[in-house]
């Protein structure tokens, strides 16, 4: 009885390695969702009301634990500052630091048109690394469980 529950257990913990080996891509996924949910809300906000950034970035709230650092420092330091929290893939942060240079910077209708071509290319990021991230994700996973599962068969 105690091999079996030995087993289980060494089983368990090697998935449970592999889960954490995945959680800094399952976190990019979330953020760029929650930062696109951000930039939509800012396009609007802009091509509605013409309402101010501080103003902007106030009226938006993550319902997220782990977008709350970079709420606070959106809403003290702003967009650039801000970005530069999140646990992005890569492709994503050059767009969003170009967006935040020019939030503030031109007319109403060259920041929408730039929030426009961001939101466009944030959202292809988003699909392709959403697909890779889950398939990366089950590999990992099962490599960890079969590594369990050697570990019991060599250790019996």
């Amino acid at each position: 009885m105690k091999a079996i529950a030995g087993a289980a257990l060494i089983c368990v913990c090697f998935f449970l390695l592999g889960r954490k080996a995945t959680e800094r891509d399952r976190t990019a996924v979330k953020q760029l969702y929650e930062i696109l949910k951000l930039t939509r809300h800012i396009k609007d906000c802009i091509s509605i009301s013409l309402t101010p950034l501080p103003d902007i970035y106030d009226s938006f709230e993550f319902d997220k634990k782990y977008m709350a650092d970079f709420e606070k420092s959106l809403k003290t330091k702003g967009l650039a500052a801000a970005v530069e929290q999140l646990v992005l893939p890569e492709e994503a942060y050059l767009p969003l630091r170009e967006l935040a240079l020019a939030l503030g910077k031109t007319d109403s209708e060259n920041q929408c048109k730039k929030l426009e071509s961001t939101i466009g290319i944030l959202e292809t990021v988003y699909r392709e690394f959403k697909q890779t991230e889950q398939q990366k994700s089950k590999s990992i996973q099962a490599l960890f469980s079969l590594a369990g599962a050697v570990a019991v068969i060599l250790m019996f």
